[in-house]
């Protein structure tokens, strides 16, 4: 299964790099946001793990890539 990410803005042609874009629409315009094939798919998800804090134990989900959980010094 193709993998795909987002690239770049185009507007009536031009193409905007950045995103999110802000544009003034007082007129008809184009707007298609391009998306490109990922060359390495991103990572599997992370299955949910029991966590214990203090006496009680829950339940966490962390999403998408570049979030993780952390657990204080001392605790």
């Amino acid at each position: 299964m193709a993998v795909y990410v987002f690239d770049h803005w185009e507007v009536n042609g031009e193409t905007f790099p950045e995103n999110p874009i802000s544009i003034l629409v007082d007129r008809d315009i184009g707007i298609t946001a391009v998306y490109k094939e990922s060359v390495t798919p991103p990572p599997p998800p992370i299955p949910l793990k029991n966590i214990a804090i203090g006496l009680a134990v829950a339940t966490a989900a962390v999403i998408g890539a570049g979030y993780a959980l952390s657990k204080k010094k001392g605790d």
